[in-house]
């Protein structure tokens, strides 16, 4: 569990590196709990 919080959490921050980050046709997802939490952080390190 924890290897793989550490390779998400390197994921979110190479996304934080670009200048715009593009999230479309999101309503079409199927997100549960913890994928919402994971595009919250993402938005939020970003913002």
């Amino acid at each position: 569990m924890a290897h793989r919080k550490r390779v998400l959490e390197k994921k979110i921050i190479a996304l934080t590196l670009y200048k715009v980050l593009i999230i479309d046709e999101i309503d079409y997802l199927l997100f549960g709990e913890d994928k919402f939490h994971c595009l919250f952080q993402l938005i939020s390190i970003c913002y």
